[in-house]
């Protein structure tokens, strides 16, 4: 059975506080430089790329999230033109090799179809 969060309303009423928690610990851990692009696998409401937007001064990010309802709150959250989000899949995430300097899963590395192969699209787009 595969788990599906249709729901980005209640989905952010529920996750998005502790989601912002617990990327702000993330990011003071990975110090990650200024102007970097970045891809959010499984973005969900946005709430991930909201603080790096708000702390990493990113080039751009690019969010991707098989659910249409959690990318429609995303980008109704009004993060600006340097955050675009997508449905996309994490099994087969559209960017060439290389294209991105940070590529993260924040809780959703559990949820995807292969993790592994997840993982291996990751480290695909990022650039050595």
């Amino acid at each position: 059975m595969q788990i599906r969060f249709n729901d980005g309303t209640n989905y952010e009423r529920f996750m998005g506080s502790w989601s912002q928690s617990a990327a702000k610990v993330f990011l003071d851990w990975l110090q990650p430089q200024a102007q970097a692009a970045w891809l959010d696998v499984g973005c969900g409401t946005g709430a991930f790329s909201s603080v790096v937007l708000d702390r990493c001064s990113p080039k751009s990010i690019l969010g991707i999230d098989p659910s249409e309802d959690q990318v429609a709150y995303a980008r109704a959250r009004g993060l600006g033109p340097t955050a675009i989000f997508e449905r996309g899949d994490a099994m087969k995430v559209r960017l060439p090799d290389h294209s991105v300097d940070i590529a993260v899963a924040a809780l959703v590395l559990h949820f995807m179809p292969d993790p592994a192969l997840g993982v291996r699209e990751m480290t695909r787009v990022v650039r050595p």
